[in-house]
């Protein structure tokens, strides 16, 4: 091998891993960039993780200040820790009262976190502390469930027209409250007009009930019956017959 053969060959390794090391570092970086910007790392506990990542981003209002670096498992609780690395100089904005919610975004409903800054009075948080989870509904899950029940819905639809099932029970229904207007509302008529009779009779004081309610007599009659005594009636009547006219009844 000459030693301008020597040379080419020296010259295209260099080139090769010069290139190799170009491109790793370009997906090296590219991939974190907080290889080159400080961060700071919170964690953020949830119940469901909602279809989030590892590398799902982080949003503070709008912007992209970081992204979910690890999602771990907390036996303890029996939820999801996930660890949100926050860019600076974002990071430092974090307060205590910072509140974080998972947000769908675009159609295909690629899941982030979406931070809500605090207020000035709340302190701000250091790294490895915790952001407040907002509980928030689940429009995609919820939104399955309506289609499910719209799908089940149709399907019971589907299986009454089946056939003209519907057509054959309104037309059952119709002839079941023809056969009982026939046969009911005569008989509520009759009945109606017996009740009417006997208040009438009632009214006039004909039969017990009638002279029961009308005739004093009777009344007395029946107390008298029962044991209740009637002297105490009687005596007023008996003592102002006992005293001569123009004399009044001693006072006590």
């Amino acid at each position: 091998m000459t030693l301008i053969q020597k040379s080419q060959m020296r010259v295209g390794i260099f080139l090769t891993v010069g290139l190799f090391i170009f491109v790793l570092c370009l997906v090296f970086l590219g991939a974190d960039r907080s290889l080159i910007r400080s961060s700071k790392k919170f964690h953020l506990i949830l119940d469901s993780g909602q279809g989030l990542v590892e590398g799902s981003y982080v949003s503070l209002l709008g912007i992209i200040v970081g992204h979910i670096d690890k999602i771990n498992w907390d036996i303890k609780k029996n939820k999801l820790d996930l660890v949100l690395k926050v860019e600076e100089p974002w990071a430092s904005q974090i307060r205590a009262d910072t509140k974080a919610e998972v947000k769908t975004q675009g159609a295909l409903g690629d899941k982030f976190i979406f931070l809500n800054p605090g207020t000035e009075a709340s302190e701000f948080l250091k790294d490895g502390d915790e952001v407040i989870a907002l509980s928030t509904m689940d429009w995609i899950s919820e939104g399955e469930r309506v289609f499910a029940v719209l799908k089940n819905v149709e399907k019971l639809t589907q299986g009454l027209n089946k056939d003209q099932r519907i057509e054959k029970i309104l037309l059952s229904l119709e002839q079941f409250s023809k056969s009982l207007d026939q046969k009911t509302i005569p008989v509520l008529n009759s009945s109606l007009a017996r009740v009417d009779r006997i208040l009438e009779k009632v009214e006039h004081g004909q039969g017990t009930l009638g002279a029961l309610i009308n005739d004093p007599s009777v009344h007395n009659k029946l107390k008298s019956l029962l044991g209740i005594s009637t002297r105490g009636s009687l005596l007023p009547a008996v003592m102002q017959n006992s005293i001569p006219a123009g004399k009044s009844a001693p006072k006590n």
